[in-house]
């Protein structure tokens, strides 16, 4: 697997040599020698409780940084920079998907989808290029299946799934090159679980965004260009 990290050369995110531990006496939660996401990618990456795959997508985020070894997402190497630096790259070239949700309760749909453009400016210059803000976050809410007349309605009104399509169609917005998926169909039955997938490849692939889907439902694997077991790839002695 190549772990060339020039996005010329086809690969968005590339890990290599990787090793990291919490704490400095502590253990090593981590350890991955390669592993890397071509541009345009979807790739389910399955975990079980406990395996390291938070821990994995922090480092993945530049929310923290490995002991030792390289990450590189877009060209850009997340060690090499400040956490200001990494904070700012995060908000313009990655969207999350949290298992949480994550969305402001007393904000409208339209409003909380529109969230990551108060930070980024790149994502916003990106998400109004045709339409207007709103507009490409109504688009974006209609394209996951949420009705024209819940637009204005507060996120707290919503049912998990509903929650869930507003989730990602805030991280979608702006086209971010970067799309991490955590856990976000835990709560899904079985159809809802496989139509909220494929309506999240066809916005992906529109957007011309890489995916990486974390979850440890081993059914949706197939659905994906590549699956990966991180206990494949993570050989530290411990995780966490």
């Amino acid at each position: 697997m190549t772990q060339n990290v020039d996005p010329d050369n086809g690969s968005l995110v590339a890990v290599d040599s990787l090793r990291f531990s919490w704490n400095a006496d502590g253990p090593t939660v981590l350890e991955i020698d390669q592993f890397s996401i071509a541009v345009g990618e979807r790739v389910f990456l399955r975990g079980a409780s406990g395996s390291g795959k938070t821990t994995l997508l922090s480092l993945l985020g530049g929310v923290v940084v490995p002991d030792a070894g390289h990450i590189t997402v877009s060209g850009q190497s997340l060690g090499a920079i400040g956490r200001g630096e990494r904070d700012r790259f995060r908000a313009d070239n990655i969207g999350f998907i949290f298992q949480m949700f994550n969305l402001v309760p007393y904000l409208s749909l339209v409003q909380n989808v529109a969230l990551p453009c108060r930070f980024s400016a790149s994502r916003y210059q990106r998400a109004t290029a045709s339409n207007s803000l709103e507009a490409e976050s109504e688009r974006l809410l209609l394209q996951l299946g949420l009705p024209q007349d819940s637009m204005h309605r507060k996120a707290s009104d919503l049912s998990v799934g509903q929650q869930q399509r507003v989730a990602a169609a805030r991280a979608l917005l702006g086209s971010p090159p970067l799309i991490i998926a955590d856990e976000p169909t835990s709560a899904l039955d079985a159809d809802a679980r496989e139509t909220f997938v494929s309506l999240l490849f066809d916005e992906c692939e529109r957007a011309g965004s890489t995916l990486l889907f974390v979850s440890h439902d081993r059914s949706l694997a197939t659905l994906f260009d590549r699956s990966v077991d991180l206990s494949d790839i993570n050989t530290a002695g411990e995780v966490a």
